[in-house]
């Protein structure tokens, strides 16, 4: 199951970094170093990579885990804060007292869940700086070394 789930992030990122215009550096035991030419697509492709893995299609074993289960946010509809006449606060119906002087607040719209966690927990770090690229004389790929490394 862990393999899978590690399989299906880094093929998730991996697509992210190919819309993002990076360079995977390398990949260990869950871990992604990758490249970008800017700060601006390294964040946009964070965010995009943990946007897709909340929407994966992980396994329901993982899902049922504690640590990887599903973390919601329920809302209702907007807040309208509105100020009765006499300066006192009137309750969604309109009657005064329960809330006390000062406003109100009506709740207006359906819910709305926002999804805060879901599969594997995630987090990305970013750095920004000077490195030097070379290519290995062995594996044909580029090799990163500097400060941010």
């Amino acid at each position: 199951m862990t393999a899978g789930a590690l399989a299906l992030y880094q093929g998730i990122a991996c697509e992210a970094l190919r819309g993002a215009g990076g360079y995977l550096v390398e990949v260990a035991d869950g871990l992604l170093l990758v490249a970008l030419p800017r700060a601006a697509p390294a964040v946009r492709w964070a965010l995009t990579t943990l946007a897709r893995c909340l929407a994966a299609a992980w396994d329901p074993e993982l899902l049922g885990h504690e640590l990887c289960e599903e973390v919601a946010m329920h809302t209702f509809g907007k807040q309208l804060l509105q100020r009765a006449a006499t300066g006192r606060r009137r309750a969604p119906g309109g009657e005064e007292g329960a809330l006390g002087v000062g406003q109100a607040s009506i709740c207006l719209g359906g819910a709305r869940k926002t999804l805060l966690f879901r599969g594997l927990r995630l987090k990305c770090g970013i750095d920004l700086g000077g490195v030097n690229a070379d290519i290995h004389a062995v594996s044909g790929r580029m090799t990163y070394r500097g400060r941010v490394m």
